[in-house]
């Protein structure tokens, strides 16, 4: 009001009229900073290697800012090992996101996404209240790496104690290096390792004994992203009855209470321990 009482005075004509800024265009908090993109900002809290692209358009309902996210196998793991790419329209204007995806299309034999990764991308965006959660997606793939080299660590270890491995004289690749990181010499032992599921079991020094089937299921948890781990154990023996594969199962489940029974948080030690238990009592006693 007093603005416009001063435009009547005599000496209105000398006051300066303050000039208009023009309106910031909309900032849009999907989008990565500059300063976000260096590489130790993004391998901080992921272990996957990451890519980003955004690309921009406008329609007649307005702008429309495309991003894509590549997640990559970090080194020492060849990038091409392990790779999915999300991608998620956006309005920057309302800061909304407008469409989630995932491709598969005619490149998609160079994504090396596992099967049971597929299933559970898939199962979220065909849900109407996941379908546009990108955060809990990305969390979701790098937390299914993070696992896959987790059980590979256990497979190579019971690999090397009860397969072939145990004769060659290999050094057990299961202990980590104190700063995380990954030798060549292990690499090679958990590469073969990383998409197993499954490994049959039978006594070193004989082809008689039981044979043992191990099943270590790695599913991602449909809301949360969080990645579990179902192991399972039967028992095979000719001549033999169901006795034997029933107490062993048993003993087994037993062991993996025992270690803690959630096996997200616990990781694959309890897993190990209830593996070395049945083994040790199955092969022990027969």
């Amino acid at each position: 009001m007093s603005s416009i009482l001063a435009t009547l005075l005599p000496f209105s004509s000398n006051i300066r009229q303050p000039k208009r800024q023009a309106s910031p265009l909309p900032t849009n908090p999907f989008a990565l900073q500059e300063s976000s993109k260096a590489l130790p900002y993004l391998t901080v809290f992921a272990p996957l290697n990451l890519k980003s692209r955004t690309t921009r358009s406008s329609h007649r309902e307005g702008p429309s800012e495309t991003h894509s996210l590549t997640f990559s196998a970090p080194s020492p793991f060849p990038a091409n090992l392990y790779n999915a790419t999300v991608v998620y329209e956006t309005n920057p204007e309302t800061q909304t996101v407008v469409s989630v995806s995932v491709p598969t299309g005619s490149d998609s034999k160079k994504r090396k996404t596992p099967e049971a990764l597929r299933q559970w991308i898939d199962t979220r965006l065909e849900n109407p209240l996941l379908k546009l959660d990108v955060s809990t997606l990305c969390w979701g793939i790098n937390r299914y790496w993070e696992c896959s080299v987790t059980r590979a660590r256990l497979w190579a270890h019971i690999d090397h104690k009860y397969g072939n491995q145990a004769l060659s004289g290999n050094k057990d690749p299961l202990p980590e290096n104190e700063n995380g990181t990954i030798t060549m010499s292990e690499l090679r032992r958990l590469v073969p390792h990383l998409n197993r599921s499954t490994m049959a079991i039978k006594p070193k020094l004989s082809g008689l004994g039981p044979r043992v089937l191990l099943s270590i299921t790695l599913v991602l948890d449909d809301w949360t992203g969080e990645p579990q781990l179902r192991p399972e154990i039967s028992v095979s023996l000719t001549g033999a009855d169901r006795k034997i594969d029933h107490e062993t199962k048993k003993l087994f489940h037993a062991l993996l209470r025992e270690g803690g029974g959630d096996l997200a948080t616990s990781g694959v030690d309890p897993v190990l321990r209830a593996t070395e238990g049945a083994l040790g009592a199955l092969f022990g006693g027969l």
